[in-house]
């Protein structure tokens, strides 16, 4: 399969991917965005659908113990009140096609239903699990993201990060 190079425009802490030769989108013309969340010490990646108007988390520290997962749903609790607001002010609502929301709280959904999210063992590797499930999410929706992976991932992600950032702009 080809490497697809993408640059990834930052807003508000929202990344969403735009191929190199397009202009930035508008928040009002994406269907979902992805925001780096650190909580608690640990990083996990929150997937906000604004067509489906919830909120999906990958956590690679996720356990099926529901009150450490109430503990996590309590630390999103910030990212699922403001974003009806930031979408209002954003705009997001200007274009005819989108569903007119008001403004309470997002459902949020701990795990990704469809995606085969596997645990960390270590207490380090969650920026990197972070790292791989936007990239997987953003090619392809299918997330498999192993820890035996991580040392891979480490040796290669700044390699990626250097070699595109010599690419000049017009």
């Amino acid at each position: 399969m080809p490497e697809l190079k993408y640059k990834f425009q930052m807003s508000c802490g929202a990344m969403w991917r735009v191929k190199s030769q397009r202009t930035p989108k508008k928040w009002e013309d994406v269907d979902f965005i992805l925001v780096p969340c650190n909580v608690g010490w640990h990083w996990v990646v929150a997937k906000i659908d604004l067509v489906r108007w919830t909120i999906k988390v990958a956590d690679s520290a996720r356990t099926l113990d529901a009150k450490a997962n109430g503990v996590r749903a309590g630390q999103m609790t910030p990212l699922t009140t403001m974003m009806p607001f930031i979408c209002h002010q954003a705009g997001y609502f200007n274009n005819i096609r989108r569903k007119r929301r008001d403004l309470t709280p997002m459902p949020l959904d701990i795990h990704l239903p469809k995606a085969k999210v596997h645990r960390q063992n270590d207490s380090v590797s969650c920026g990197m699990f972070m790292i791989g499930y936007i990239e997987h999410i953003l090619q392809s929706e299918k997330i498999e993201i192993k820890q035996n992976m991580i040392a891979k991932m480490r040796r290669q992600y700044p390699l990626k990060i250097f070699s595109n950032s010599c690419e000049s702009e017009p």
